[in-house]
C-alpha cells in the first residue's frame, strides 16, 4: 500500500514517443543509481596495460599508451589481443629479458614469457 512503508511519487518517464507513468519509491531510484555510479567509476579505474611491443637494437620492450615503460617487474602482457595473457620480465633498463633467469631466479623463455616447471606462465585476459 502507498503511505505505509515509504512515501512514492507519480513520474512520468518520456522515450520520445510515448508517454510512461508510474510510481516510484522515493529514495530508492536515487540509491540505485548511485550504487551502479560507484561501481562503474570502480571499474572504469582498473588499470588496463595498453601498449604495444616495440624492438630495436638492443632488443625488445613493452611501451605503454602513455609512453612509459616497465622497469624491474613482471608483468602480464596480452601483447598479440589473442586473449591470453603472457608474464614477462622487464629489466632495470626498460628491455625484456629472454633466455634467461629473473632476479628472483624465475626462468623465461626465448619469447620472453615467463616459465613455470618448464611450460610458459598463460592466464586468460580476465584474470582466470
Amino acid at each position: 500500500m502507498i503511505g505505509e512503508r515509504g512515501s512514492f511519487e507519480k513520474v512520468e518517464l518520456r522515450n520520445g514517443r510515448n508517454d510512461f507513468w508510474g510510481l516510484i519509491r522515493r529514495g530508492t531510484m536515487f540509491k540505485r543509481l548511485a550504487a551502479i555510479t560507484i561501481a562503474v567509476t570502480i571499474l572504469g579505474a582498473t588499470p588496463a596495460y595498453a601498449g604495444q611491443w616495440m624492438q630495436d637494437s638492443a632488443g625488445w620492450w613493452w611501451q605503454n599508451d602513455d609512453g612509459s615503460y616497465p622497469t624491474s617487474e613482471w608483468r602480464w602482457l596480452d601483447g598479440n589481443n589473442d586473449g591470453v595473457s603472457e608474464k614477462y620480465y622487464f629489466g632495470a633498463d626498460g628491455y625484456m629479458l629472454s633466455n634467461g633467469a629473473a632476479p628472483d631466479g624465475q626462468l623465461v623463455d626465448g619469447s620472453g614469457a615467463g616459465l613455470k616447471t618448464g611450460l610458459c606462465r598463460r592466464r586468460r585476459r580476465n584474470g582466470a
